[in-house]
């Protein structure tokens, strides 16, 4: 038997200009490849590193990996392959928020999490049994299944990194945030020792096997723990950290910045090998953050804890979103200055966005203020809501703004200057997102068109409307991507 696992493109301009040496391998697809029998035939393919599909290939099932952004074009893939009779497997977050929705596309939905279900999806496809929706009944313990299929990775390409999930699962309650909804309000941890393997695992079979740039020194390998927050419990944290420390690594990680208030802590932190923390400040207005349920950020405190974090030599990546209500326009230009006098080493922007599955999107939807529903836009730099304190316009020049005053070389110089002479990653990583900025008012032009002339084009239109007007709504129906 054979089976597909597929990542799909998107033509979002986030995506488009990342670097390949920057894109991580789908951790998802690996997991669910090991937790497939083996008298299966498996193969990964990742339509952003450019591997191509062969739909006329012999293959008697696929799975193909779902969120917001990329749900239009994984609902392409999957058309291909229903009318040459293959059935297929739809999972991920915006599966199993909208199942109705993908259900259209699809032979059978996993919703929530895999590895529970997934043995029994494919038993029930071998006996020609295979249900519409697998879904667990209580959320897994995590660690109960093998160490990834690195081997069916296909591309050196990728960034050479491991991606570990030591932890699953918040208790807070941010309303634009579907995390403890999918994935559980409390902390469930993996065992330290299964983490360690798995590390020393990708080391010795893929790691240690790319050989090291000609004239230069192989770097360590770097791990990505892509836990929404590292540090839930001390105890774990704890000991997890202190197991880092032996194998000589460098490491990077979400943590919320509560969290990190703790001076012994960072120094372990930094002691086994963190070189980055990437932190959800999302505002500098308390208004704007209490106004999402973000009570955890406080922030007459953001740059005494940035000071505690740098002191012990551990770079910030911090993520700021804009387009709250309580948002004014005078927030551009006071956030830039508060990400230059704090030295934040790579500062993110994002358009507030409304991720279905999300109490922000219930809110937002039943005020009639999401003007687009086109998937492929949710990518949190597209504007696909109607503003509140300031206009659309207004929000997107600011947007455009935060770009040319933060990422210029003068800016960058400022808030690099303590991590010493010579360029490094985050010199380049700003490089690279001042040229994103300058491409982001010709692919807005472009999207808008686009988007305008496929509105026009459609059928049994619910109501009249057009795009190009602030107030403008396009309906659920409009695109072909409806919700619920």
């Amino acid at each position: 038997m054979r089976l597909n696992l597929i990542w799909p493109q998107t033509e979002s301009l986030v995506w488009k200009m990342q670097p390949k040496s920057l894109t991580t391998y789908p951790v998802s697809l690996t997991l669910l490849a090991a937790l497939t029998p083996p008298n299966w035939e498996i193969e990964i393919i990742d339509e952003r590193m450019e591997e191509v599909i062969n739909y006329d290939e012999k293959v008697d099932l696929v799975g193909i990996a779902v969120r917001t952004l990329i749900a239009p074009r994984a609902y392409e893939i999957a058309a291909e392959y229903r009318k040459r009779g293959v059935k297929v497997v739809l999972g991920g977050p915006h599966v199993s928020v909208l199942p109705s929705e993908a259900m259209r596309h699809a032979d059978a939905l996993v919703l929530g999490e895999a590895e529970p279900v997934w043995g029994q999806l494919i038993k029930d496809f071998e006996a020609g049994q295979l249900k519409k929706y697998y879904k667990a009944e209580t959320l897994p313990v995590l660690g109960n299944h093998p160490v990834p299929r690195y081997d069916l990775i296909k591309s050196h390409n990728y960034s050479p990194m491991i991606q570990i999930e030591s932890s699953r699962g918040c208790p807070h309650s941010c309303a634009y945030c579907s995390v403890p909804d999918l994935y559980g309000k409390s902390y469930r941890e993996r065992a330290v020792n299964q983490i360690v393997e798995e590390i020393q695992y990708f080391k010795e079979t893929i790691f240690d096997q790319i050989p090291a740039m000609p004239g230069q020194e192989k770097h360590k390998l770097h791990i990505a723990f892509v836990d929404d927050n590292i540090w839930p419990r001390r105890k774990h944290t704890r000991e997890l950290l202190e197991a880092l420390i032996p194998l000589d690594i460098e490491w990077s990680a979400q943590s919320s910045i509560i969290a990190l208030r703790d001076p012994e802590f960072l120094d372990l932190a930094k002691a086994s090998g963190c070189q980055l923390m990437g932190i959800g400040m999302e505002s500098i207005n308390q208004e704007s953050l209490l106004g999402v349920n973000k009570k955890v950020n406080q922030v007459d405190q953001f740059s005494e804890t940035l000071e505690m974090i740098h002191k012990v030599g551990i770079g910030v990546q911090g993520y700021f979103m804009f387009g709250f209500d309580q948002d004014k326009t005078d927030g551009f230009e006071k956030t830039a200055q508060f990400v230059i006098e704090n030295k934040i080493e790579m500062p993110v922007f994002f358009i507030c966005t409304p991720y279905p599955g999300t109490s922000f999107y219930n809110h937002l939807n039943s005020q009639g203020r999401i003007f687009n529903r086109n998937w492929t836009r949710y990518d949190a730099h597209n504007l696909v809501i109607n503003m509140v304190s300031m206009s659309n316009e207004e929000l997107k020049e600011g947007f455009l703004y935060m770009h040319e005053r933060v990422y210029n070389k003068e800016s960058i110089q400022k808030r690099l200057a303590h991590r010493g002479p010579g360029p490094d990653f985050f010199f380049f990583a700003n490089l690279h997102l001042n040229e994103f900025g300058k491409q982001l008012r010709p692919y807005w032009d472009g999207v808008e068109e686009k988007d305008r002339q496929a509105a026009s084009i459609l059928p049994d239109s619910p109501k009249t409307f057009t795009v190009n007007k602030p107030t403008a709504t396009l309906t659920p129906g409009s695109l072909g991507l409806g919700i619920g």
